[in-house]
């Protein structure tokens, strides 16, 4: 797996089966495991393809609303055999620190909903502005772009509730 600490952003593709999967040779995605998933794709650039959303930069959230709004569009992914990546771990950028800033409230592995909801202002983080910029780019996501949904999310499984905003 690329990358243990987040499986919401690589766990739908199948390392077991991949381990095994022939040269060359594609496997269907069934179906997204969370809104966070983040593959590398190969794809040859389309005047259809979205651009990246401008709102996103930095760090936080550009692949997967990119990768959302791919698959509203009607794109499908697949698994291929014997292609692979080395990713060289690299020192945390300035805006990837700003990223990490947290309250002290929320310890190492808490999920944001255990802490009294007006208890921290979230949007004094820049988790919590990119995560409000992300609500944002759903609702315009489900409003303005065609569901042309040919991959669906998961049954029972809902990342959001993890998002850094005041509810």
């Amino acid at each position: 797996m690329f990358d243990p600490t987040n499986r919401g952003g690589h766990g739908s593709t199948n390392y077991v089966e991949w381990f095994h999967q022939s040269e060359s040779n594609l496997i269907d995605i069934d179906c997204i495991k969370s809104k966070r998933y983040e593959p590398y794709v190969v794809m040859r650039y389309c005047d259809a393809m979205p651009p990246f959303q401008p709102s996103f930069t930095g760090y936080g959230k550009n692949k997967l609303t990119w990768s959302l709004q791919l698959l509203r569009m009607g794109y499908i992914l697949k698994q291929l055999g014997s292609g692979f990546l080395v990713h060289y771990p690299h020192k945390d950028s300035n805006s990837r620190k700003l990223w990490n800033q947290r309250p002290d409230l929320l310890e190492p592995n808490m999920k944001v909903d255990e802490i009294p909801s007006d208890s921290v202002d979230w949007s004094i983080y820049k988790r919590g502005q990119v995560d409000v910029l992300y609500v944002e780019f759903k609702e315009w996501l489900l409003s303005g772009v065609k569901d042309e949904i040919r991959m669906p999310i998961c049954d029972k499984f809902d990342d959001d509730n993890n998002l850094w905003v005041n509810k």
